[in-house]
C-alpha cells in the first residue's frame, strides 16, 4: 500500500468503524471484507481530478487493534501514470531525435519539431498526478483524526 498511517485511540471502535466506512460508501467504494476489528474496500479509481480526494484511492483497509487505528490505501491510478511518465518522456525524446536526424539529412532548415509539444504535457500530467496523491493522503489523514475523536 502506498499510504499507511496510523493514530491512537480509545474510543469506541464500533463507532469510529461505522464512521469511516459511511463515508467511504457514499463516495462509491465497495466492501471486499468486513470484521469486528475493520474492513478493507476497493474503489474505482479517479476519473478526473475535480472529483473528491478519497476517490484516488482503489484500495482501503481499516483496522482497529491494541489501542490504535491503522489506515492504509493504495492509489493504482496514480502509481500508473508516474510509472508511464518516464516511458513517454524517452519515446518522446527519441522521436525528437529521429526527427532531428531526418531533418538534417534533407538539408532542411531546422524548425521546431511537433514533438516537442508533448513536452510540457508530461510535465503537466506529473505535477498533476502528484497533486491528486497529496490531496488524497490529506484526506485520508483527516479521515484518521475523525476516527480517533470518536467516542
Amino acid at each position: 500500500m502506498e499510504y499507511n498511517n496510523t493514530a491512537p485511540f480509545s474510543g469506541n471502535p464500533e463507532k469510529a468503524l461505522e464512521l469511516s466506512l459511511s463515508v467511504f460508501l457514499i463516495q462509491g467504494f465497495a466492501i471486499i471484507e468486513k470484521s469486528v476489528s475493520g474492513y478493507e474496500l476497493e474503489g474505482r479509481g479517479f476519473w478526473t481530478v475535480r472529483q473528491k480526494p478519497l476517490m484516488a484511492a482503489t484500495r482501503v483497509k481499516v483496522s482497529i487493534e491494541d489501542k490504535r487505528i491503522a489506515l492504509s490505501a493504495e492509489f493504482a491510478p496514480l502509481r500508473n501514470i508516474q510509472n508511464s511518465i518516464p516511458w513517454l518522456a524517452g519515446t518522446t525524446m527519441l522521436l525528437i531525435g529521429l526527427d532531428f536526424l531526418d531533418r538534417d539529412a534533407a538539408n532542411s532548415p531546422l524548425n521546431p519539431s511537433s514533438w516537442t509539444l508533448y513536452l510540457p504535457f508530461l510535465l503537466l500530467l506529473s505535477v498533476v498526478s502528484r497533486r491528486v496523491q497529496k490531496r488524497a493522503e490529506r484526506a485520508l489523514d483527516t479521515m484518521l483524526k475523525n476516527m480517533s475523536a470518536v467516542r
